[in-house]
């Protein structure tokens, strides 16, 4: 028998190493797979008996913050709970039943079992999961978590995550008009609704913003452009090239953001990638890891693909050709001009904005060498201390015999050897050897 046949599950298939909040792909195997720990079990059994308090009290300060060290698994602990609340059907089994015969035979498997039932019995739950970093406002001037919650739910029941937009949407619906004008919207531009306010084509405005807005809207971006702009943005933060190993040495080191190759000096090459890259699937994980192992020569940095950036950077460049083209207009009225300054200034806080996350995507993402998948803590803030210290790792294997050669030897070393009086041990060893040569 071979050693993967002792196994229930296949143990050749990739696993992903980071659990992603809000993907839903593999529910079935997170459910299935999950291993439910003493210490795991204890923390379900504290969270349902809270969560089905909430039923016969109500409360205005709902909240749960799951707290733990990077990799202790917060991310999956959620989703399971997530999973357990809504109980939807998989496969046509529901979630809870998959998730059993994960707690058969714990000592505390009735509790469980029971806080679940009275769940099912007492609250109907809607389970909403993304990556709050990814959705917050790249503009706004102060973040607020419960204006992006209420968002997301707003998009979970396909509507549009504009507030101005979803009160006019929940105005028709509770009227019974909101068919009638989803109709009409198609008849008339020969548009679903969804695409039309997904692309951020509607808002309430009047006069020259109104038709610069509209402008904005309609202006075409291709891939090449925002796949040329993120990497321009990427050089900008990659402001490196030369490593300091262990301060005995400067090595220069061979860097390419995305495609541009921003160095071509020495033998270790450092490829970055940022999210748009991964995005636009020009490179993906699984393809980087099986090529590491024939590129021992090359350090593979992907950003953390969870970090979206896509709709910010089309923003943008719309944005900039219309002002761009605006601005060369002689005859610009009053307003014209004032629009197109406070444009100005929103695509200052917007590109500012877009390096943040890129930059954040990095110290969160993978550093891959050789086969191994290393996930970022994404606790530091300096992508130049990322570099020194993951670089540094791979110059023993680039320049295998440069540990030895970094110890120095100098004149007066050599002298002490000859000249001092020789250590006790020394003295033995050499009294043992007159012994045996006699």
């Amino acid at each position: 028998m071979k050693i993967d046949e002792l196994f229930v599950n296949r143990i050749d298939r990739y696993i992903d190493p980071v659990i992603k909040i809000e993907d839903e792909k593999n529910i079935l195997n997170e459910l299935e797979e999950y291993v439910v720990t003493d210490k795991i079990a204890e923390n379900l059994i504290k969270f349902f008996e809270k969560f089905n308090e909430t039923a016969q009290h109500e409360r205005k300060d709902i909240g749960v913050w799951i707290s733990g060290f990077f990799g202790s698994g917060k991310s999956h602990f959620a989703k399971i709970l997530g999973y357990l609340l809504e109980n939807k059907q998989i496969d046509g089994r529901t979630a809870r039943d998959i998730f059993q015969h994960r707690i058969t035979g714990l000592e505390r498997e009735m509790e469980i079992n029971g806080l679940l039932h009275e769940t099912s019995l007492k609250i109907k739950a809607h389970t909403i999961m993304y990556q709050i970093e990814s959705e917050h406002d790249q503009l706004a001037e102060k973040k607020s978590i419960s204006k992006t919650i209420y968002k997301q739910f707003l998009k979970s029941q396909g509507l549009s995550d504009d507030l101005h937009i979803a009160e006019l949407e929940q105005d028709l619906i509770s009227k019974g008009k909101y068919q009638e004008f989803k109709d009409k919207i198609k008849e008339i531009t020969g548009k679903d609704w969804v695409d039309i306010f997904d692309n951020g084509q509607y808002e309430y405005i009047s006069g020259a913003k109104k038709l610069i807005e509209e402008e904005i809207s309609t202006e075409t971006v291709k891939n090449h452009e925002i796949k040329r702009f993120a990497s321009d943005k990427l050089s900008n933060i990659l402001d490196i090239g030369r490593l300091n190993y262990e301060n005995v040495k400067y090595f220069d080191i061979n860097v390419f953001a995305d495609d541009n190759e921003l160095s071509s000096k020495g033998d270790i090459t450092l490829k970055v990638y940022s999210p748009i890259f991964l995005e636009f699937k020009a490179v993906d994980k699984a393809s980087v890891l099986d090529s590491s192992h024939k590129s021992l020569e090359t350090v593979f940095w992907l950003s953390n693909p969870d970090i979206k950036i896509e709709n910010d950077i089309k923003k943008y460049l719309r944005t900039q050709k219309v002002i761009e083209r605006r601005d060369k207009n002689e005859k610009k009225s009053a307003e014209e001009i004032a629009i197109i300054r406070e444009k100005r200034e929103s695509l200052e806080a917007l590109s500012s904005g877009i390096e943040s996350s890129i930059k954040q995507a990095l110290l969160s993402g993978n550093i891959i060498y050789d086969g191994n998948d290393e996930v970022l803590t994404g606790k530091t803030d300096n992508i130049k201390n990322v570099f020194e210290k993951e670089l540094s790792k791979v110059v023993p294997y680039i320049y295998s015999k440069f540990d030895d050669a970094k110890f120095k030897v100098n004149e007066k070393s050599i002298a002490a050897m000859f000249t001092h009086e020789p250590t006790s041990f020394y003295k033995s060893a050499l009294k043992y050897l007159s012994a045996l040569c006699g």
